[in-house]
């Protein structure tokens, strides 16, 4: 039974995530799972789009928060941001009430276990795992039904599986969607796809493709191969970004850390590094800032030749001015 109680391991996982989920999982009969169905191409970045498509880039879809990068940290609990946050808190409370390790069943043997526990604030769970304290394997299903915890609310499944070393006590995790919804905080997300997991001991790799639709827009967004490395430092978090973002609206942008960002543990925003935000023959960089207010400047490069023709310097969650650099006074 010591697999189930390491299982703890999947708590931090999901609180991880719960940022998403291409892929199936879960029941097959239920709605149909979320295609994007916004513009294919890749985005050509411009003064006058420039903020929110690198905003929404590092919030993957959110509205302006922060989706990836604080639901990784932890992220601020006071409902601003993302629905996907929410999700987060949501099924890592899910994810911890999973404990078989209580359950009387023989060690060294495969084991399973299953339940139904009820939400906070209403609804249920069901979950069903399965595992081997001599391979380390795991697989399993959850079921939410109108499950709440604190400002969220959860329907659909689930289905995940992974793997952990006894010895080293590190593991690899992968779930998947096929229709899971979050409410809570006005705001309303349904997503499709999968997410795996490994952790290496001070540090994580999280890595997904998913389809997501905010239900309160319509407005669907796709994230492939997004990928975090997030390195714990004690008290804050260093998190590196790679992958592609598609923005409803826009396109695809590739993303980047030239600099790696530093989060706060809580902290909705980084403090200090660089997002790097590419496009068709255009970029914008994100330099985060340690003010109050958050606040970042953004650099754009709308011809693609390396150079960054205009500037400007931005709170979160408000429209700021990007103004042409002016050339450098002739000696």
């Amino acid at each position: 039974m010591r697999i189930f109680k390491q299982l703890g391991f999947l708590t931090v996982v999901l609180g991880a995530a719960a940022l998403a989920a291409c892929g199936g999982g879960g029941d097959d009969s239920g709605p149909e799972p979320v295609t994007y169905s916004g513009n294919t191409s890749q985005a050509t970045i411009t003064e006058s789009n420039a903020q929110p498509v690198s905003e929404q880039a590092f919030g993957s879809g959110g509205p302006a928060g922060s989706f990836a990068i604080a639901s990784v940290t932890g992220g601020s609990d006071d409902g601003e941001g993302s629905a996907l946050l929410g999700m987060a808190t949501t099924l890592r409370a899910a994810i911890g009430n999973i404990d078989p390790a209580t359950a009387a069943l023989p060690t060294a043997a495969p084991v399973s276990e299953s339940g139904t526990v009820s939400g906070s604030c209403g609804g249920t769970m069901s979950f069903s795992i399965s595992g081997d304290d001599v391979t380390g394997q795991f697989a399993g299903s959850i079921s939410f039904a109108n499950f709440c915890e604190g400002d969220g609310t959860v329907n659909g499944s689930a289905s995940f599986s992974g793997s952990f070393d006894q010895a080293s006590g590190f593991g690899t995790f992968s779930l998947t969607f096929a229709h899971l919804t979050f409410s809570g905080g006005g705001e309303s997300v349904t997503m499709t796809g999968s997410i795996a997991f490994s952790d290496m001991g001070g540090s994580e790799r999280v890595s997904m493709t998913m389809d997501y639709r905010d239900n309160v827009t319509g407005k669907t967004f796709r994230v492939v191969s997004y990928t975090l490395v997030i390195t714990d430092l004690g008290g804050e978090e260093q998190v590196s970004v790679s992958g592609r973002f598609y923005h409803h609206d826009y396109g695809y942008v590739d993303l980047s850390t030239p600099v790696p960002l530093m989060i706060r543990l809580f902290d909705e925003y980084p403090y200090a590094g660089q997002l790097l935000v590419e496009g068709a023959n255009s970029a914008v960089r994100v330099t985060f800032m340690d003010t109050i207010p958050p606040s970042f400047t953004l650099e754009v490069d709308t011809d693609g030749d390396g150079t960054w023709d205009s500037q400007g310097t931005c709170n979160w969650d408000a429209d700021c001015a990007i103004d042409p650099i002016a050339p450098p006074a002739p000696v």
